[in-house]
């Protein structure tokens, strides 16, 4: 092992510094003609895109080979690959060597965005109706209760920490309408977790069984609750801060409030009442058209398999990349579009489908690196180090939460095999 360990980890290391002196040889000295090159007539001239776009291209290259690189490091140690994405992700981001730049981060948001339809799709393909059927209810319960534990743990721990932290004012009892808000917030994000995670894992170990299936079913459920309880909080936190704000304003003199009151805002509204009056709609409209839309493009691909069949890697890509875009155009839900058409077509169109999640393994390497690396480029180690304690504690109570809530989940329900009796609560 210590000979591939080294091999991988030298090439790593080459790779780096090769980057990082590429980049400080392409810095400007100082006086320098920083303009854009341009070429051509003064009429019809060409100019090179923007830096960040240019940066982007070389990113996702560095991205796909380092983390292929990470991803062995990591597998020499014992550990998962994914560890390996992320920490390169961490060490080649902006706030650590700046080997890529914040805004190429944004250019690589579309890649990243077709990782997560190709993800949830394979997500999709894994939960069989038959499973469902027989495993129902412990697969409600157990993200029912994963939910709403790890959210009131989080929920409280929030309420001592952001006045601790300075976020919100310093009012531990009773709290402020403005600290319960962001608590409420940051409770919900704490409590997701992506199914990326699961997939990726799954996919390295090449596992399968009830646990399996059962820690996949659990996570894409409970993500699908959470789709539904962000958009309600995030929706009440927003009239919430708006009625806080509208409280600070009747504390001022009225002159001065007259002037910081937004126009044509009714004195008398409760943006709270009205908040949650106007989530319903819209919410259950983009659940249904979400699913709506995942059938449809089930049953395209679907039939593209049966009739054609052909350049299967090719039609997948433009497809999760399809996914991705309409989504976000039609304010859907990526995840659960392309959970719906990996259900569909796993159950319904078995045999015609097999070929599409083939290649689905196959591109799930380079699938893998950018996403987690990614992830890992947007953590900011700045903000890290000045609240580490704050998440290291935030990090072990959700984990104690989840063991809580996954004993309980399997004590109200029927027996299951020990070993997912033991160790789902990890997934």
């Amino acid at each position: 092992m210590r000979r591939p360990l080294i091999r991988y980890g030298v090439a790593l290391a080459a790779l780096v510094v090769f980057v990082w002196a590429a980049r400080y040889a392409m810095i400007p000295a100082p006086g320098a003609d920083r303009s854009p090159l341009v070429s051509g007539s003064a009429e019809g001239r060409f100019t090179l895109p923007a830096p960040g776009l240019m940066g982007a291209g070389a990113s996702l290259g560095l991205l796909l080979l380092g983390g292929w690189l990470a991803g062995r490091v990591a597998a020499c140690l014992g550990l998962a690959k994914v560890t390996g994405y992320l920490i390169l992700g961490l060490v080649i981001g902006p706030h650590a060597l700046g080997l890529v730049a914040q805004d190429q981060i944004g250019y690589l948001t579309l890649i990243n965005d077709l990782a997560v339809s190709l993800i949830a799709l394979t997500a999709g393909a894994e939960i069989r109706a038959e499973f469902l059927r027989q495993s129902w209810r412990q697969v409600l319960l157990t993200a029912l209760g994963v939910v709403s534990l790890v959210a009131l743990a989080s929920f409280l721990l929030m309420l001592f920490a952001l006045p601790a932290m300075g976020v919100t004012p310093a009012r531990l009892f009773p709290p402020g309408l403005l600290t319960v808000a962001l608590a409420a917030v940051v409770a919900t994000i704490a409590t997701s977790n992506s199914p990326a995670i699961v997939i990726a894992l799954i996919a390295e170990l090449r596992a399968s069984g009830p646990m399996t299936r059962l820690a996949l079913s659990v996570t894409v459920c409970k993500d699908m609750l959470l789709v539904v309880l962000f958009s309600i909080v995030l929706t009440l936190a927003a009239a919430a801060i708006d009625r806080s704000a509208a409280a600070d304003q009747e504390a001022r003199p009225a002159s001065v409030a007259a002037a910081a009151s937004p126009a044509g805002t009714p004195s008398g509204a409760d943006p709270i009442h009205e908040g949650a009056q106007g989530v319903a709609l819209p919410l259950l409209g983009r659940l249904l058209g979400s699913i709506v839309m995942g059938a449809f493009v089930g049953l395209l691909m679907a039939a593209y398999m049966h009739w054609i069949g052909a350049h299967v890697p090719i039609v997948l890509v433009f497809a999760c990349l399809g996914i991705a875009l309409t989504s976000e155009a039609l304010h859907l839900e990526t995840l659960l579009v392309a959970v719906t058409a990996g259900m569909l077509m796993a159950n319904a169109f078995e045999e015609s489908s097999e070929a599409l999640f083939e290649s689905v393994e196959d591109l799930s390497l380079p699938v893998y690196c950018v996403f987690f690396a990614v992830a890992g480029l947007r953590v900011d180690l700045g903000a890290l180090g000045s609240i580490w304690h704050w998440a290291l504690l935030a990090v072990g109570i959700r984990l104690a939460a989840v063991w809580v809530a996954v004993r309980a989940a399997f004590a109200l329900t029927s027996p299951i095999p020990a070993p997912a009796r033991r160790w789902l609560w990890t997934a």
